[in-house]
């Protein structure tokens, strides 16, 4: 019962000293059942709103109310029990233990000091007025059952009018915003009903390859697999799916196992995960193969940086040819296509982008990038249009496709990490060194019972909270980190539309840093860190062994200056993230 267990790691952590055996393995995994319960909690709240949408208006309603009204009741109820915790405890302990589990959410009711602003400013707008149906309005006649918009009414009330009103309560306010917040995530057309599928089935995938891979706990990862299959008929990841089942299965029921690996031979006998289980040494087959392409786009890329733009098109044109399957052809298409937008007008500029769109509709780095250059054409048409060719080189108010890079706002970050996306293969075990950055426990010396840990002195430290950077080390000074920059780039603005983000290089002897920043808290650098890991085996063109990444601050990284500091930020990074 892991969500159980998450609320007892939680409470051990608030009890122990963090000099207490064994506190950071502790702490590992408590961070790690909370990336499983975000995940749960992803899934209970979308099968609530469908349930919602499948309701009549008068059912949908009435269920609504009386989640709201539970709601609300638990709310009061976390309230007083840190009202207690702090009468009790007084001052002898700090405000973050005694605060409630939720006080780190960011809904809007977990808060008081947030319910008591809109108190405020309900009160400023409306006056005071009761809760009850229509409550808008100062006459009401008793078929006006529809809640009409705050923002269609705002400007025509006069907030005097309500002055001789019973106030609403704190309740009566957390009551109308909830009911607002509910309503608009049911799922009541088809679009937003397969956007909600897809979030279900993106937590599903996360919550099994969890359990496989960080808590190794293979009975609750085939269960979850094969909930995957039981709710979803026909989901894109069905060939994976069916792959870890077989996989998962070979040591405990060969029955099973042999029944999947048919399914995957018998319709899908093209894939990368017949061909391993036909192949034992496919998969260094595959390495191989995916060296051979690397090689090739990094000529591919050198032509574009050059300008070469006609040789750049024949070489994707041959990439294309000889790779059609590989993983990363959708980045040698845009290569292309921005090699192409160098020599032709917006009409067949475009029409190469929206056939990226159309072929590549699950590609996590490429596609959203295209789609925002289809928006800024389609909102800036007709200067677009004047261009001929549609990128100019010498422009210096060029339309964003080859972005430059520049200082992040500091405020332009998200707090919720992106879902991320699963390899379609595989013989790519993806981000295996860099998960443990983090994610996986680490393994730290226990002392006896009674006596505390000693540290070595370190030259680190975790001061400089608001400064801190995603790096990525790769360890080979011999390789240009051009073309994995360009990915790194793509990863940005197509994650972060709106802004932008910098990142450097630096070498460390025969080490290359591509440090990413700067961020204003470790949250958000870590968010960044948890969206980015998974798509680094597209983005880095350099072996996946070849590589991990790590978060450090400012300070501690103008510290990296040879091999023996980079090692010994290494030891310290695994005992303090």
């Amino acid at each position: 019962d892991y969500k159980a267990a998450k609320n007892y790691y939680d409470s051990t952590l608030n009890s122990l000293s963090p000099n207490f055996p064994g506190y950071q393995a502790i702490f590992k995994k408590a961070n790690n059942l909370q990336l499983l319960t975000d995940e749960l909690l992803i899934i209970a709240k979308e099968d609530t709103l469908q349930m919602l949408a499948k309701l009549s208006n008068a059912d949908r309603n009435a269920r609504v109310k009386a989640m709201v009204a539970t709601q609300i009741v638990q709310q009061k109820a976390t309230i007083a029990d840190k009202s207690f915790a702090q009468s009790s405890i007084g001052t002898s302990l700090p405000s973050s233990i005694v605060s409630s589990g939720n006080g780190n959410s960011t809904f809007y009711f977990y808060n008081s000091n947030t319910v008591s602003q809109g108190f405020t400013d309900f009160k400023r707008v409306w006056g005071n007025r009761q809760l009850a149906d229509n409550w808008r309005r100062s006459a009401k006649s008793s078929n006006e059952t529809n809640n009409l918009p705050v923002a269609a009414t705002l400007q025509s009330l006069n907030p005097n009018t309500y002055s001789d009103q019973v106030p609403p309560s704190t309740e009566d306010v957390a009551a109308i915003k909830m009911r607002q917040e509910l309503e608009a995530g049911i799922p009541l057309i088809a679009e937003q009903l397969v956007n909600s599928n897809k979030r279900v089935l993106d937590a599903l995938t996360d919550i099994a390859n969890f359990y496989r891979d960080v808590l190794d706990d293979k009975k609750e990862a085939i269960a979850t697999y094969e909930q995957i299959l039981t709710r979803f008929i026909n989901p894109p990841s069905k060939p994976s799916v069916y792959y870890n089942l077989y996989r998962l299965y070979s040591d405990v029921d060969r029955v099973k196992s042999d029944y999947y690996k048919n399914l995957i031979l018998k319709n899908y006998p093209e894939s990368n995960f017949a061909k391993v289980i036909l192949d034992p040494e496919f998969n260094q087959k595959l390495d191989d193969k995916n060296a051979e392409f690397n090689v090739f786009y990094y000529e591919l890329f050198d032509l574009i940086n050059k300008r070469k733009y006609p040789e750049a098109i024949t070489r994707s044109n041959e990439l294309i040819a000889q790779f059609p399957n590989n993983l990363l052809i959708a980045q040698v298409y845009y290569l292309r296509t921005i090699a192409l937008g160098h020599l032709q007008t917006l009409e067949p500029f475009a029409k190469e982008l929206q056939e990226i769109a159309d072929k590549f509709p699950d590609d996590r780095l490429v596609t959203p990038l295209v789609k925002q250059h289809l928006a800024f054409i389609a909102a800036n048409k007709a200067d677009v249009e004047q261009r001929s060719p549609v990128l100019l080189d010498s422009d210096p108010n060029e339309i964003p496709f080859m972005q430059r890079q520049i200082d992040i706002p500091q405020t332009a970050f998200y707090h919720r990490p992106i879902p991320v996306q699963k390899p379609t293969e595989p013989v790519k075990t993806a981000v295996t060194v860099s998960k443990s950055a983090i994610s996986s426990p680490v393994t730290s010396a226990v002392a006896k019972p009674g006596e505390a840990v000693k540290e070595a002195s370190s030259i680190f430290s975790l001061r400089d909270s608001t400064n801190y950077y995603f790096v990525i080390n790769v360890s080979t000074n011999t390789t240009s980190m051009a073309p994995s920059r360009f990915g790194i780039g793509q990863f940005n603005r197509a994650n972060l539309p709106g802004s932008t983000i910098k990142h450097q290089l630096k070498n460390v002897t025969d080490h290359q840093l591509i440090f990413v920043g700067r961020f204003g808290s470790l949250a958000t650098v870590k968010d960044y860190a948890r969206a980015i890991a998974p798509l680094l085996p597209q983005i880095m063109k350099v072996p996946i062994d070849k590589y991990n990444f790590f978060i450090i601050t400012q300070e501690n990284l103008d510290k990296l200056a040879d091999k023996q500091t980079l090692d010994s930020y290494f030891d310290f990074y695994q005992k303090k993230y």
